[in-house]
């Protein structure tokens, strides 16, 4: 039977490979491929590629996010950026909106070390991808 010009091309450019995995490891794998939205076939190159340190170029064709401009990162970036101020302004606002009698207490101390936390994110992340 002839083959196709996509079927020659794949036969001098992959190697199919076949081995087995228990049930459970197989069906955890594909389930978190398919939550990231990543095909199985990309993770199992990915891993080989680091794994023999070989082939750099699949692993940024195949991942998308390693592919993106640095434009569209910054972007992104920019995002989570704004949603973790949006959460410092929040924690603020529990802060200021919070009874004198309250003050001290342990909650109070929790979102005191939340906002310092979110202080210390927000500063390294405008260190590192806003400025």
């Amino acid at each position: 039977m002839p083959q196709s010009a996509k079927d020659r091309w794949n036969a001098k450019h992959y190697r199919q490979m076949k081995f087995s995995v228990p049930l459970s490891v197989a069906s955890n794998f594909k389930s978190d491929c398919e939550a990231h939205g990543v095909s199985m076939a990309s993770v199992i190159t990915k891993f080989m590629c680091d794994y023999s340190a070989s082939e750099p170029a699949v692993i940024k064709k195949l991942h998308p996010v390693l592919n993106t401009s640095r434009q569209l990162r910054r972007k992104k970036m920019r995002t989570i950026v704004d949603t973790v101020e949006a959460l410092h302004k929040a924690e603020l606002g529990s802060l200021d909106n919070t009874p004198d009698n309250f003050r001290g207490t342990d909650v109070y101390a929790e979102t005191e070390n939340i906002v310092e936390a979110l202080e210390l994110a927000l500063d390294a992340l405008n260190e590192v991808y806003v400025n």
